[in-house]
């Protein structure tokens, strides 16, 4: 996706288009905008904090839920019984930096999330990443794909949650991940069913 420039019609029916846009610094851009009219909205004060936990303050925006996804997927892969204690300490802390384990959870969270789960299934489908066989050779279907980014939703999302209790904090996230998934993957429900 080419690098979008600041609209004011991104500020009209606020804040709807501020969802729809995938580009960080374009959103931090939005969003200060909006502040910059309205200062005394908390609940735009709150949409900045979770947006500056998301992608940080720096002007280089790095996901930080995406990289806890995939130290997730990595954590998933180790099976050390010696490091107990590590793999506990590091599923928190990503699940923290996802957003999970928060102070305060509210629907501000929830719509963040929401934007995260349609473009990282967005970007999962269309990409490469979940599309290619054992050492890059050959290609899978798209079902197949898709049963790939299912299991993964089921792994970051139910699997290590539960591993170290947190199931109950880690349920609205789970949802999420798997409205998106059923939103845009045909036969979204039945691959999930075959998951759970």
């Amino acid at each position: 996706m080419s690098k979008k420039e600041f609209k004011p019609e991104y500020l009209e029916e606020w804040p709807l288009h501020f969802y729809e846009l995938s580009d960080a610094a374009l959103r931090e851009k939005c969003l200060k905008e909006y502040l910059k009219q309205h200062p005394d909205s908390a609940e735009d004060q709150r949409r900045l904090e979770i947006l500056q936990h998301r992608y940080g303050t720096s002007v280089r925006k790095q996901d930080k839920y995406y990289y806890a996804w995939c130290m997730l997927k990595g954590v998933s892969e180790s099976t050390s019984f010696l490091n107990r204690r590590r793999r506990e300490k590091d599923i928190r802390q990503y699940m923290i930096d996802l957003g999970v384990l928060t102070l305060k959870m509210d629907e501000l969270q929830e719509l963040e999330w929401k934007n995260f789960a349609a473009d990282f299934i967005e970007k999962a489908m269309k990409g490469n990443s979940y599309g290619v066989n054992l050492l890059g050779l050959g290609r899978v279907s798209d079902h197949d794909k898709a049963f790939r980014i299912a299991n993964d939703i089921h792994t970051v999302a139910v699997s290590l949650p539960r591993e170290i209790y947190l199931e109950k904090q880690a349920a609205r996230f789970r949802e999420i991940m798997e409205e998106a998934f059923v939103a845009q993957v045909k036969e979204g429900n039945d691959i999930l069913a075959k998951i759970h």
